[in-house]
């Protein structure tokens, strides 16, 4: 990386443009080299990163540590510098990449402590039905780490989302806790014809195991 930086000398832009086609290759150190020779000028981010990691993160992206070493080391520094805004990451929440979509949510971990928690859940309210596995765990991931900090506003947006949002996404988002709480985050099954009855589980999977 060094030796890439010395010779050649790019500038910041130069640097954005590079990473498309490093992605490209799919190779993994290619990547991953992409992301370090970014983080390495930090300070000289300017508006075409912010464009190039959101080309790449829809056309080229396509793991999870990239995407993570993103919304982690590249994509904060583009709110603490103010080169992008909280309603610029809201347009990544409408991308068809799924990977798009994590980077937006886990951005927000770099907010956590530095904006309203009813503004970062109205961000990601948007995806609280999103299918991609990808996209769930990292709003888990989110909202764990917001409980931390506000466990009663987490434990009333997950009760307002109990019957839509998928079981990852609960599960990542109570961490720990999940087996004490799934009951509170989950709609009961009710067979069609039956009444709601605390036991119905229970009775019902014992008369499968005796049938076999």
């Amino acid at each position: 990386r060094n030796h890439i930086l010395t010779i050649f000398q790019p500038s910041i832009t130069e640097l954005a443009e590079l990473a498309y086609p490093f992605f490209a290759t799919g190779k993994y150190e290619f990547g991953t080299l992409a992301i370090f020779l970014l983080k390495k000028h930090r300070p000289r981010f300017n508006r075409r990163v912010y464009e190039e990691i959101k080309l790449c993160l829809d056309e080229v992206v396509e793991n999870w540590t990239h995407s993570d070493l993103i919304a982690t080391k590249i994509t904060p520094v583009l709110l603490e510098l103010e080169i992008a805004s909280m309603e610029d990451f809201a347009t990544w929440l409408d991308s068809e990449s799924k990977w798009t979509r994590r980077v937006a949510v886990v951005t927000m971990l770099y907010q956590k402590e530095r904006l309203p928690v009813q503004e970062l859940l109205d961000f990601i309210s948007p995806l609280m039905q999103d299918q991609a596995r990808c996209v769930q765990q990292g709003i888990g991931w989110l909202l764990r780490e917001l409980s931390e900090l506000y466990p009663q506003e987490i434990e009333e947006f997950l009760t307002q989302y109990k019957d839509s949002a998928a079981p990852m996404l609960i599960q990542y988002a109570t961490g720990k806790n999940y087996k004490e709480k799934k009951n509170n985050f989950h709609k009961p099954y009710v067979k069609k014809g039956y009444q709601s009855h605390p036991n119905y589980h229970k009775k019902k999977r014992y008369k499968e195991t005796d049938d076999e």
